[in-house]
């Protein structure tokens, strides 16, 4: 089992997301959407 670990958060883990489908609560520190891969934890 692989495990990533960061106080800070974790860049370019996964893609954007595609228009019209953004996640609004899924804002990054660049105040960027962004999706989610399994296994994700918050």
């Amino acid at each position: 089992m692989n495990m990533l670990q960061s106080e800070n958060g974790l860049l370019s883990i996964s893609p954007y997301p595609v228009a019209g489908e953004e996640e609004s609560d899924l804002i990054n520190g660049g105040m960027k959407t962004f999706t989610t891969v399994p296994g994700l934890l918050f």
